[in-house]
């Protein structure tokens, strides 16, 4: 008799672990705007209706619009020392100021004739901060930049810095 030989295989499916899938959406987001004309100057009075909101390209309703003049009378931003002045009190405590301003430059594409001009308006918002705020100056290029930080000082010399860097970022 001759051998008879069965083979059989024996397949494995190895399932590979399926990566878990997190679905989120977002109702609602805050912008905060500073307007400005062609001299630099704010602009106050608009109205929700005088602006535009776009993200990825696509037209976004304005949910809700408030006007917030840090020079009107009865503001709520306490004392206004001038930018240069350092506070000489330190503390271990987190930063948990009521405004927090994040100022982001696009140092990569700005025009060379318009550092100044962005430099001043920079300039501006950080002595209008208050003792309630805090704030981070942000460039894209990513050479240089600060954390938040409620220390005038500090965010001047780093808006003092503003220049087109000398190469394109990858």
């Amino acid at each position: 008799m001759k051998g008879l030989v069965l083979l059989a295989a024996v397949v494995v499916a190895v399932q590979q672990p399926q990566t878990p899938t997190f679905r989120s959406a977002v109702d609602l987001v805050k912008v905060h705007v500073v307007a400005v004309d062609a001299t630099g100057k704010h602009v106050y009075g608009l109205k929700a209706e005088d602006f535009q909101l776009f993200d990825r390209g696509r037209s976004r309703p304005i949910a809700t619009f408030q006007e917030i003049d840090g020079e009107a009378p009865g503001a709520n931003i306490g004392p206004v020392l001038p930018a240069t002045v350092h506070r000489d009190v330190a503390t271990n405590q987190p930063i948990r100021n009521d405004r927090l301003v994040v100022v982001v430059v696009d140092d990569v594409h700005i025009y060379r004739g318009r550092t100044d001009q962005a430099k001043a308006i920079a300039r501006d918002i950080v002595s209008r901060l208050g003792v309630d705020g805090s704030m981070a100056v942000l460039f894209t290029s990513g050479e240089r930049g600060t954390g938040v930080t409620d220390n005038p000082p500090r965010l001047l010399a780093v808006v003092e810095t503003l220049k087109r860097p000398s190469r394109s970022p990858p």
